[in-house]
């Protein structure tokens, strides 16, 4: 299993947790594109953090959870290659915006998030390199807490 993190604190939780988990006995990596995240991680992920490229082993399944707004639209179609390059099977959530604002105001809160795009546009995107099978706005147990606040406000890929 393959996890990209974003480079907050949040990150090295969501990473120390995958450890953990007993998916982390089979074969499980991590990629954050932020020098500083990789050399202050916690000490259960090091030597399982890289950036990207550093690591060319190919892996069963991916998640990333809240990611791919912080790339940069010309880099976007790049990236996603870069993961259909690791891994076909990927959970991918993003939040959603409409007219270039998200669609649950408090994500504008967060200056490092770039891409502001509905349903149309990431599912354009994501198709061109990854096989989609599901698209949705919510699956129970991720982005609880935002789907009562608009439950438009988040979109959730899974790849085969």
């Amino acid at each position: 299993m393959i996890s990209v993190a974003g480079s907050s604190t949040n990150a090295h939780k969501q990473l120390s947790w995958f450890s953990r988990a007993p998916l982390a006995a089979i074969s499980c990596g991590y990629i954050d594109i932020s020098d500083y995240a990789r050399e202050h991680c916690d000490p259960l992920v090091r030597g399982r953090l890289y950036a990207p490229y550093e690591n060319q082993q190919v892996y069963h399944y991916g998640f990333a959870k809240d990611v791919l707004e912080h790339i940069a639209y010309e880099d976007i179609d790049f990236a996603l290659g870069y993961l259909a390059s690791i891994c076909p099977r990927w959970l991918l959530i993003v939040p959603l915006g409409v007219d270039g604002k998200y669609v649950i105001e408090d994500y504008e809160a967060e200056t490092t998030h770039i891409i502001r795009k509905g349903v149309d546009w990431w599912t354009k995107h994501v198709s061109g390199v990854l096989n989609i099978a599901t698209v949705a706005l919510w699956v129970p147990g991720l982005k609880d807490k935002s789907w009562p606040v608009n439950p438009l406000g988040n979109l959730v890929l899974i790849t085969q």
